[in-house]
């Protein structure tokens, strides 16, 4: 199953608690920013449209939608919290795929995002692994 972009816009708008209006206008605001830039990465990630086509929704360019895209993949690498976040927040405007009934169409889409989810999870177990063990690296040597 492959989801229409009216529908990831409104999933993400509602996710982060952000209106539809706004993330369409021209404020930029970091909030709605942060909304488009993860609108346009579910996008690529679970629709078959173009750049051209995920930014008319938008109202933008196809330009910038190849910098919010490139500006989410940076931040993806060097932002642990952006990453946590924008994983959990895939797992929310995506979750009816995981859980479609399988057949013919759709086995590919649904193991896709089951292996992203899964992917997410472990960097997200990672994450917490790390700071645990930083906890306990300090209390040991305050100890």
């Amino acid at each position: 199953m492959i989801m229409d972009l009216n529908s990831i816009l409104e999933r993400v708008c509602s996710a982060l608690d952000v209106d539809i209006e706004a993330v369409k206008g021209n404020n930029r605001t970091s909030d709605l920013v942060n909304a488009r830039r993860n609108y346009i990465h579910l996008s690529r990630k679970h629709t078959n449209k173009n750049l051209g086509e995920i930014s008319k929704v938008l109202y933008r360019t196809h330009a910038m939608s190849l910098h919010h895209d490139r500006k989410h993949r940076e931040l993806l690498d060097v932002d642990k919290k952006y990453a946590r976040d924008s994983f959990w927040l895939e797992s929310v405007v995506i979750p009816n795929i995981v859980d479609t009934p399988i057949n013919e169409e759709n086995v590919v889409d649904k193991m896709m995002v089951r292996n992203s989810y899964l992917q997410a999870e472990l960097l997200r177990i990672k994450h917490e692994l790390e700071i645990s063990k930083l906890k306990i690296k300090r209390l040991t040597l305050n100890n």
